[in-house]
């Protein structure tokens, strides 16, 4: 019932989860907001949960960080999220960041690959340097702005829209092959 923050991501080094932890640990916001994370760790071992989970116990984040399975339908979760994380190492183009854009939403995100494309700083969400813990702790603590998360929001829907509108891209591709025809 707590507001929350949210990672949906595959539970692997390269997605940045366990930096997200430690600076959201550190980070003002943790007073106010828990942090959910959505997803699974695909190897056998499990490492990368089992360090996830070390990290929140060693940070006495138990009660702060909330860890659920993949879902089918995680609308609900990014409506409901104040805004959305994903500071990994590398990424192609993120479709949890489609996704939170197209429901209008803030999102703290690393400058690597595709997600680059998709936030633009100061504008629809903060872009940070991925394992940057103090970094991303610092830019969690600018988001407690609730103005600023009203204008990355609205930006972020209007990027959707101009963007990723399926009619015009449908169109514009239309457009593409029509012209070697010509």
């Amino acid at each position: 019932s707590k507001p929350y923050i949210l990672t949906i991501s595959s539970f692997e080094t390269r997605k940045g989860i366990i930096d997200s932890l430690k600076a959201y640990s550190t980070s003002n916001l943790s007073k106010t907001y828990n942090f959910l994370i959505i997803g699974e760790d695909r190897s056998p071992s499990k490492q990368y949960f089992n360090e996830m989970i070390s990290v929140i116990n060693t940070m006495n984040l138990q009660d702060k960080v909330h860890i659920l399975n993949p879902k089918e339908d995680v609308r609900p979760y990014i409506a409901n999220a104040y805004f959305i994380v994903l500071v990994s190492y590398w990424e192609g183009l993120s479709r949890t960041l489609l996704e939170s854009l197209s429901m209008g939403k803030a999102i703290l995100a690393s400058k690597n690959g595709g997600n680059k494309e998709l936030v633009f700083d100061h504008h629809n969400g903060k872009l940070v340097n991925a394992g940057d813990v103090k970094q991303i702790s610092k830019n969690m603590d600018l988001m407690l702005d609730q103005n600023l998360i009203q204008k990355m929001s609205k930006n972020s829907r209007t990027i959707s829209v101009e963007k990723f509108n399926i009619i015009i891209k449908t169109k514009e591709l239309e457009d593409l092959y029509k012209s070697f025809i010509k």
